[in-house]
């Protein structure tokens, strides 16, 4: 499964909520959570790659308030804040970064952005 795959799945069951890859569909019923891989740097020794590999991956939660939006926050930042955890079906270790909120002046949708460092085996 890919990286993308688990973190659709894993999100998803910690949530309970739609999870999207980089934009929300429109007319999509709120919460919802989407997602952005932002790099995935592959270190390289003497001997070849290494295959422990760190993912940095940038999570949007929209909702209608700002209540909602970070009561689902505060689901997705639990999924790694105890150590090691199943996203989907991969073993990883996550680190919460940095989070952000922001408001739509138009659509008047809350948003809570959080940056997870995600490191895991690669197949």
């Amino acid at each position: 499964m890919s990286l993308s795959t688990n973190i659709q799945d894993g999100v998803a069951e910690a949530t309970g909520r739609p999870v999207y890859p980089l934009r929300k569909p429109q007319g999509a019923t709120l919460p919802v959570v989407t997602y952005q891989i932002i790099s995935t740097p592959r270190p390289q020794t003497h001997s070849g790659g290494v295959r422990l590999v760190t993912s940095r991956v940038q999570f949007d939660v929209y909702a209608t308030t700002y209540g909602a939006a970070e009561a689902v926050a505060e689901d997705l930042v639990a999924l790694f804040r105890d150590g090691p955890t199943l996203l989907g079906a991969l073993p990883v270790t996550g680190r919460v970064g940095n989070e952000l909120d922001d408001v739509d002046p138009i659509t008047e949708e809350y948003r809570r952005t959080i940056d997870v460092f995600l490191q895991y085996q690669e197949a």
